[in-house]
């Protein structure tokens, strides 16, 4: 990596795991590489992580925080009126489109079969607490009782996480704007947008 005086150990750590599980997946995101891009040795790793599934499940905490503080204000500033439905779902589209939103699946397939990884984080209770309540508190659904309501923004959950893999595994080149003008067709046209209240 660059400088590395700036940059605390577990920081270069983190860094490290998540460029390598974008670049090789997580399987190829062993303990050398990691070590290697880092800079690092089994020493620092060992003083503060107690192995591979502790770093990814740090890594991956901080990936979700940095999702979460995006979307927080992305939803704010929509919620605000400083930024349109249609810029909210050219910035949404785009962030499930980014390789960054591969690490996540990565990860959280890899949770699946390592459940070591889901145990050192803790649950990950804030990133579940975080998807369950971040399009509720955003948009109401005039006229949908909250059960569907529910449904209907977990199938747009579903829906950009397909996406975001179509387009990871390059089976999926419609433009931007034509996936944004058909979620805003599908799971927002009779959704109204709740104000901001501090």
């Amino acid at each position: 990596m660059n400088d590395t005086r700036e940059i605390s150990v577990p920081e270069l750590l983190k860094k490290a795991t998540i460029k390598l599980i974008l670049e090789r997946g997580y399987a190829g995101a062993t303990l050398t590489p990691i070590l290697k891009e880092a800079g690092l040795s089994k020493g620092a790793l060992f003083h503060h992580f107690d192995g591979r599934d502790a770093l990814i499940a740090a890594a991956y905490a901080d990936e979700l925080a940095r999702i979460m503080a995006i979307e927080t204000a992305a939803t704010r500033a929509l919620r605000q009126g400083e930024i349109d439905l249609d810029r909210f779902l050219l910035d949404l589209v785009n962030r499930y489109c980014d390789d960054r939103f591969a690490v996540s699946m990565e990860v959280a397939l890899a949770i699946r079969t390592r459940p070591q990884i889901t145990e050192a984080a803790g649950g990950f209770a804030d990133w579940i607490a975080f998807r369950k309540t971040i399009w509720s508190d955003t948009f109401d659904l005039p006229g949908d009782p909250q059960a569907r309501a529910e449904i209907h923004w977990t199938m747009l959950e579903y829906t950009l996480r397909g996406l975001g893999l179509r387009r990871t595994f390059g089976t999926d080149a419609t433009p931007i704007p034509v996936l944004r003008a058909a979620l805003h067709e599908e799971f927002f046209a009779k959704a109204t947008i709740r104000p901001w209240a501090d």
